[in-house]
């Protein structure tokens, strides 16, 4: 997939990420809070390597976006970015001026669409923290209901959660 999506009132769109021109950016991310809030760990930041490795891997699973805001006539600003596959929606609003705000929401839902416009049937975040209560608030405004509660290897409890895409929401299983 290689277009541009428009968002909200043309102040948004979502743009392919291309690795190359938006790596420079988006390292800057990846320190310790971040990491903390999307691995549950206090491990060091991703380092480039990791990061080039984490992208690629995306890229070959679904289809990958730089969220980014109209600071001008023609000027965009990188402030995050979201790869839409079946199975995982990873979002990261990396640049945290612009957390909290909405945006996610705003993306997902957009996602939502083009995912019923290619004709999925469903959309699954698979490891939602629960720790992370921004993260699994923002699928819940887009949607998504929980329908699985699991513990992983380091003892963090997270959500599976889901948006049935044909005859409404998911059941919910707390």
């Amino acid at each position: 997939m290689s277009d541009t999506l428009r968002l909200a009132d043309g102040a948004w769109r979502l743009r392919p990420f291309h690795l190359r021109r938006d790596l420079p950016i988006a390292i800057r991310w990846y320190d310790a809070e971040l990491v903390e809030w999307l691995e549950g760990t206090t491990d060091a930041p991703y380092d480039e390597r990791q990061i080039v490795r984490m992208y690629t891997w995306l890229a070959s699973r679904g289809h990958s976006f730089a969220i980014e805001r109209r600071m001008g006539r023609k000027d965009w600003f990188m402030v995050g970015d979201v790869t839409l596959c079946k199975d995982m929606l990873p979002i990261v609003i990396g640049d945290s001026r612009w957390r909290g705000m909405g945006i996610g929401t705003m993306v997902i839902e957009r996602l939502v669409r083009l995912a019923t416009e290619l004709g999925w049937s469903k959309l699954v975040a698979h490891k939602v923290l629960a720790r992370n209560r921004a993260s699994w608030r923002m699928f819940e405004k887009a949607g998504f209901v929980r329908i699985a509660t699991h513990v992983d290897t380091s003892g963090l409890e997270y959500y599976v959660m889901e948006r049935d895409l044909g005859q409404g929401l998911a059941t919910s299983i707390r």
